[in-house]
């Protein structure tokens, strides 16, 4: 058994090289696709996430919901979501709990 050794950890061969460099290159660019891009060649009987932003009452939270909305990170989330086929229709949102540490989701909410 080879002992390790600081030069040994970085000596990588010529093709484990190549290998890395093409799957950050594959990571780097399926990342660069624009979701409108993705989204549409989406199949048939997805697409089932809606999205809502809820104002919230709490004055204090107004500068995340702006943030929320500004960076469209529930538009981000119905497009990642997009592939999936749920059996009914899910509606995620924001909303506050106003302080409830047992905020559950109610079916009847939407």
């Amino acid at each position: 058994m080879e002992a390790i050794t600081s030069t040994s950890l970085f000596a990588v061969k010529p093709l484990a090289v190549s290998l890395r460099v093409l799957a950050l290159s594959l990571m780097l660019g399926t990342a660069m696709v624009p979701p409108l891009a993705f989204a549409a060649k989406v199949s048939a009987g997805t697409n089932r996430v809606s999205v809502k932003y809820v104002r919230p009452t709490n004055p204090q939270h107004l500068k995340i919901y702006a943030i929320l909305k500004q960076r469209r990170v529930l538009e981000r989330l119905q497009t990642l979501l997009s592939p999936v086929r749920l059996p009914a229709r899910l509606l995620v949102k924001t909303v506050g709990c106003d302080g409830e540490s047992n905020a559950w989701y109610e079916d009847s909410d939407h």
